[in-house]
């Protein structure tokens, strides 16, 4: 993996100019960094930062945290700092012949942005994007990472349909999920959707103390060695025959889309969003109130953008989420998601 994490770093430092410089946060949070820092470090620790230029890289570490990044053999050099004078000091020297800096405003405080300015009159922009494109291709790594992911959702899944029975809460069901997270040993990648009855016409309902009744949508996902994974699954009981019988037709969409985007029939997001709009209407099944999916990785949304105005191109090594819905206002909902690879 560390010739991995080098050679991200190489090629994102090929497409930097002689005055360029890359500043990313690893982030507050021990074991959950800003992802565009993991991905081209593979440090998932607190108090760090990276600068890149076009013909080297450091990165800046706490003394507290030194012996933890040196023990991950970074490909940048270390340079390790004791108090706020020492990391001014050492931050100042490594921008001070910087003219354009690249910042990650996606996962930049503005605070951060401010504080910068004290060291280098550099003209800021976002990188965001440009490491967004370089993370929506996966290596054979991070694919199997993904696919692990999916695994132990998959299972908890196994697990949640022999335990849910009706007149079980929704906020209930949701700790009983974050339980089996738990003894799986992984985390959730967002907070777990539960809902039933008109709850479940809301995309993003909360769970709530509400009975369940009829059927119930479980929108989940898990993070297996920093990679997410995100699947949607509806539970039916006798009184929900209509409620399923829009899932089954949904699955079908599902699973047609799936088939379709894995063969490679689809160059541009924007079509597979189109044939995703025609496939729902043929089944008679109302139109979809949010886009058909989305890229999954380090985060639970990123790219590809798979919306009806997406500007993206389908690529080999791709992961996306692929979610067709049916909302009946104030009745209910369902939902069917997959994680599919390109």
């Amino acid at each position: 993996m560390a010739n991995e994490f080098k050679s991200r770093l190489s090629s994102l430092q090929s497409k930097l100019g002689a005055t360029d410089a890359l500043f990313l946060a690893s982030g507050d949070e021990p074991g959950t960094p800003y992802p565009n820092f993991f991905y081209l470090t593979g440090i998932d620790i607190d108090g760090c930062a990276l600068i890149a230029t076009k013909n080297s890289s450091v990165i800046l570490t706490s003394g507290m945290n030194s012996e933890y990044v040196k023990a991950k053999k970074p490909s940048s050099e270390v340079l390790v700092y004791k108090n706020y004078a020492q990391f001014s000091q050492l931050l100042s020297k490594q921008l001070q012949k910087t003219k354009n800096l690249k910042l990650d405003f996606g996962h930049t405080r503005l605070s951060v942005s401010d504080f910068l300015k004290k060291f280098t009159k550099a003209k800021q922009a976002d990188a965001s994007e440009m490491l967004g494109k370089a993370r929506a291709i996966k290596s054979p790594s991070e694919a199997a990472s993904i696919k692990k992911a999916i695994e132990i959702t998959e299972n908890i899944y196994g697990q949640l349909e022999s335990e849910l029975s009706e007149g079980t809460s929704e906020k209930q069901a949701a700790v009983l999920i974050q339980k089996m997270m738990l003894d799986a040993g992984v985390k959730p990648s967002f907070s777990p959707i539960v809902a039933t009855g008109a709850n479940s016409s809301y995309p993003h309902s909360m769970p709530t103390s509400a009975k369940i009744r009829g059927h119930v949508l479980v929108d989940i996902g898990v993070v297996y060695n920093h990679y997410c994974s995100d699947l949607t699954r509806c539970f039916f009981f006798p009184s929900g025959r209509m409620q399923k019988n829009a899932y089954d037709k949904l699955t079908l969409v599902t699973d047609e889309l799936a088939d379709r985007a894995t063969s490679g029939e689809f160059e541009k997001a924007l079509e597979f969003a189109k044939a995703s709009e025609k496939l729902v209407a043929h089944y008679s099944l109302p139109k979809m109130i949010h886009s058909i999916g989305h890229g999954v990785g380090l985060e639970v949304h990123e790219s590809p953008s798979l919306g009806i105005k997406s500007k993206d191109k389908f690529e080999k090594g791709m992961v996306i989420a692929i979610e067709p819905a049916a909302y009946f206002a104030g009745k209910f909902g369902v939902r069917h998601e997959v994680d599919a690879f390109l």
